[in-house]
């Protein structure tokens, strides 16, 4: 027994709108993304990262259901799409529930499988299930052990974090400090006393205000003096590729940590990713599982 049950919905309107959305949106941000770090406090900027995942993950939704909505809407043009409900016999139970388009002509054949081989199915099902659970919840156990561990080999604490330093790894985004440091290169950082920074130190920090707003934040220069006033330490910094010293003097309390090793363009794929060409790649590769599901699923019912 079939049934054909007609549904009507405007999808490409829907897709046009979710796909123009998610291009607004990344445009939006990547062009905010060169005047905000400007506008907002050191402290602040901290939370960039985090907007930028949630912007991210909205841009790829959006992305998803347009692309989706604007193929289904292609493949049933001029034709009434509708839920095929399959049954085996009169009033007998459910075979298969899906979609098709009106004219064409359905093929089902239901096989006779007995109950013991329908439970064990369910329970071989079940435990690929539990399987994937109990694999992805080990995953998530080592990230999380990895990137404790690298904060505590830092050296850094829960109020450091609330200081909003996240990661003792960061990538070299300029050519400022070059040919030690070059465009590309990821560093670690760890937490230093400033009473133990020296003349010659490499290190991370937040641009002091108001320089801040046409400095990048944070920066990694090398340390070219030092001075305490009023209790303070300070630190005057300089790009090892740069012709002159820094304007700013760098509080000790503005310093984040020492550039202990590097390594080499290792960070070009981060910078790569964080380009717009790099988020259209993550787009296309979080929606292409979904888009060849949609064209297998809509060549079966063809075939059927």
């Amino acid at each position: 027994m079939v049934m054909f049950m007609r549904v009507k919905s405007p999808k490409s309107l829907f897709g046009v709108l979710c796909l123009s959305s998610a291009v607004g949106l990344i445009l939006y941000w990547v062009m905010f993304m060169n005047v905000l770090p400007r506008l907002m406090r050191p402290e602040a900027s901290s939370i960039l990262p985090l907007m930028s995942g949630v912007i991210g993950t909205a841009s790829c939704a959006l992305l998803y259901f347009g692309v989706s909505n604007l193929i289904e809407s292609a493949r049933s043009r001029g034709k009434a799409r509708g839920t095929l409900v399959l049954r085996r016999g009169e009033g007998g139970r459910v075979v298969s529930i899906g979609w098709a388009e009106a004219g064409y002509v359905v093929k089902a054949k239901a096989p006779i499988v007995s109950e013991a081989k329908q439970v064990e199915k369910a329970q071989r099902a079940q435990k690929r299930g539990k399987a994937k659970y109990v694999g992805a919840s080990v995953l998530v156990v080592l990230a999380l052990v990895g990137y404790a561990s690298s904060m505590a080999l830092a050296g850094y604490t829960f109020q450091d974090v609330a200081r909003g330093i996240y990661s003792p790894f960061m990538v070299v985004s300029s050519g400022s400090m070059s040919p030690f440091l070059n465009y590309g290169d990821l560093i670690f950082v760890r937490k230093e006393l400033p009473e133990r920074i020296v003349v010659g130190d490499i290190i991370a920090f937040n641009v002091p205000s108001p320089y801040d707003r046409a400095a990048a934040s944070p920066t990694v220069h090398r340390v070219v003096d030092k001075w305490v006033e009023d209790g303070v330490v300070y630190f005057k910094t300089m790009g090892d590729n740069n012709r002159g010293e820094d304007p700013w003097a760098v509080p000790g309390d503005s310093v984040i940590g020492k550039c202990v090793w590097e390594v080499p363009y290792v960070g070009l794929v981060v910078l790569y990713l964080r380009s717009p060409y790099g988020l259209a790649l993550i787009a296309s590769v979080l929606a292409a599982p979904f888009i060849y599901s949609l064209l297998r699923r809509g060549k079966a019912v063809k075939e059927g």
